[in-house]
């Protein structure tokens, strides 16, 4: 080979070198999720003033299923946070929680392992949506609150669809904990254990805080 055609292999090797590394390092595009209040970001255990309670909220734990991932999206996991655009095209939809047909027959596994803290009996099924945190942190007196929000039977089934517009593109959800706080103390409710009528209230509330940020 002539050291011009030599070079020129080499030239086009390296060009194609490069153009495969940038390929692999295009991420496909996902669907992530935030936990916010109004404009601002929540990280978990550090307080922030709400605008429509006018206190200091510190959120210490908050996670919910993806349905129909069966995945647990969990703000103490940031590798939890994101779901790529292309499995949510084949699903059509998403909803919050555990559908009741898996409550009923799901192996205990993977984010359904109850080790994960987000199962309560066999009765009562999976914790589709669990928040807790406590109001006025800024106080002496700080008021705890904890949601632990789930119920698969009629009439405290607490598994919701969402309705989100643009799913099919790269975008993020965020979780307005300021709006979702609000709802629970207009209630008011501090503590939720158990599938109930007001869990049905909290999950729908839940349900209605999500939106995608501009």
């Amino acid at each position: 080979m002539s050291p011009i055609l030599a070079r020129i292999s080499n030239l086009v090797l390296v060009y194609l070198f490069f153009f495969i590394k940038t390929l692999a390092a295009q991420e496909p595009p996902r669907l992530s999720f935030e936990l916010g209040s109004q404009e601002q970001r929540i990280t978990l255990g550090i307080p922030f003033f709400s605008a429509k309670l006018q206190d200091s909220v510190r959120i210490e734990v908050c996670k919910f299923y993806l349905w129909p991932f069966n995945k647990l999206i969990d703000f103490e996991d940031s590798t939890s946070l994101f779901i790529p655009i292309q499995s949510i095209k084949k699903q059509h939809k998403l909803g919050l929680g555990i559908d009741s047909l898996t409550n009923a027959t799901a192996q205990m596994i993977g984010d359904l392992d109850p080790t994960k803290g987000m199962y309560w009996t066999w009765q009562n099924g999976f914790i589709h949506i669990k928040i807790e945190g406590g109001i006025g942190c800024s106080h002496t007196s700080k008021r705890p609150f904890i949601y632990h929000i789930g119920g698969y039977q009629s009439p405290n089934n607490t598994f919701r669809l969402l309705s989100i517009d643009g799913l099919y593109e790269a975008q993020t959800l965020r979780i307005d904990a300021d709006t979702f706080l609000a709802v629970m103390v207009q209630m008011p409710v501090f503590e939720l254990m158990s599938p109930s009528s007001r869990a049905v209230i909290a999950a729908e509330a839940f349900r209605d805080c999500i939106h995608v940020t501009k």
